[in-house]
């Protein structure tokens, strides 16, 4: 899960030094986190079950897009995060190591 930006946090926290960036990049995380989170809880309900689409092409081929966008952001953030940092790329964040998540790395 995702943390918000605490409004409570204290004043030596990571939140009180973020910028209007950083808070439009944890936004967009956060919703995209979320929905994953209601569309499994959706899905285990059997009539929602992708199996029973009557389009399951389609929904592939729109997922496939959104997927593409996605990676196209996350190539996009790597490549600016690899310009600001002056000794080359930054180590992984917590819990983000290679393949982190996915049963692979």
């Amino acid at each position: 899960m995702i943390a918000r930006r605490d409004p409570q946090a204290g004043r030596d926290s990571l939140a009180d030094r973020d910028s209007p960036a950083d808070d439009c990049a944890l936004d967009l995380l956060c919703d995209l986190d979320e929905s994953l989170w209601i569309y499994d809880d959706a899905r285990r309900a059997d009539p929602n079950a992708f199996r029973n689409a009557t389009r399951q092409s389609d929904h592939v081929d729109e997922l496939r897009r959104v997927l593409y966008r996605l990676h196209h952001t996350l190539v996009e953030w790597e490549a600016e995060t690899l310009s600001a940092c002056p000794r080359g790329r930054p180590g992984p964040g917590p819990g983000l190591g290679r393949g982190a998540g996915f049963g692979f790395g």
